[in-house]
């Protein structure tokens, strides 16, 4: 299942992008994905032209390697 958010028109408002957050969140949560609330605030940014496509890509790169050595090291990485 494809969880993409593509980035909104502008003039999208705040309450339309916590919606389509929202709405990103729950179909995630019924595969099974939970979507953290930093992981939320990193779409956010991107959903709001804060920040370039591919630089939301190499953050979120970053965060899931930060999580997942953190994961690793608390024994709760795939090698525990």
């Amino acid at each position: 299942m494809d969880h993409h958010i593509s980035t909104p028109p502008p003039g999208t408002s705040e309450a339309e992008i916590d919606r389509a957050i929202a709405a990103a969140v729950a179909n995630a949560a019924f595969d099974g994905i939970v979507i953290e609330p930093d992981e939320q605030a990193l779409i956010r940014r991107s959903q709001r032209g804060q920040i370039s496509h591919p630089e939301f890509l190499r953050l979120a790169e970053e965060l899931a390697v930060t999580k997942a050595k953190a994961a690793k090291h608390d024994g709760r990485g795939d090698d525990a």
